[in-house]
């Protein structure tokens, strides 16, 4: 016979052989289907974790929209109560007339505050001013002068603008000298 051997035993080998230089591959196959398996697991479990922290998250998005809200709201509510810190530093400031000045008459809106006010002269005039931008309202003046008063006796009547950036400067300033011992 010849070397190449029997048919058999040549289909033997050619079969070993083909076996041989399959089995790596099929190992290679096995671990990329293994590793692309366990990367979609990995995968499935980051998702679930990013749809429960979205879960988690969802009433902070309320609060951004809950705290503007409030913003807006505390906002409006100021601006209502501009005329109203202004009420309150008008009768303050009537309550406490300079000594020489009297009230004759105290009117205040939601901008303006006009008061009229018997002075015994020009210093309690001028005291009735300072005192008004003491109290926190801004450009006060002398708007207009009674004619025919007594003599040694002026009547005025003092305008001035309700300023309620001024009136908060004026509270936290006041807060800080209550504050310090």
């Amino acid at each position: 016979m010849s070397g190449a051997g029997s048919p058999g035993k040549v289909l033997k080998h050619a079969v070993l052989a083909f076996i041989a230089a399959c089995l790596p591959l099929a190992a290679a196959a096995g671990y990329y289907y293994w590793r692309e398996h366990r990367y979609a697991e990995e995968l499935h479990k980051q998702e679930t974790q990013l749809a429960e922290l979205d879960a988690r998250l969802a009433p902070i998005g309320d609060v951004d929209r809950l705290r503007s809200a409030m913003f807006a709201r505390k906002q409006i509510a100021d601006v209502l109560q501009e005329p109203q810190r202004g009420l309150q530093a008008a009768f303050a400031l009537a309550a406490a007339m300079p000594a020489g000045a009297s009230l004759v008459d105290l009117d205040v809106d939601e901008k303006q505050l006009t008061l009229q006010a018997r002075c015994a002269d020009a210093a309690a005039t001028d005291a009735v001013l300072a005192r008004l931008d003491q109290a926190g309202f801004s450009d006060a003046r002398i708007a207009q002068r009674q004619p025919g008063t007594p003599a040694g006796v002026e009547q005025a009547r003092f305008t001035a603008r309700i300023d309620p950036a001024r009136f908060a400067e004026i509270a936290r300033a006041a807060g800080n000298a209550e504050a310090r011992p």
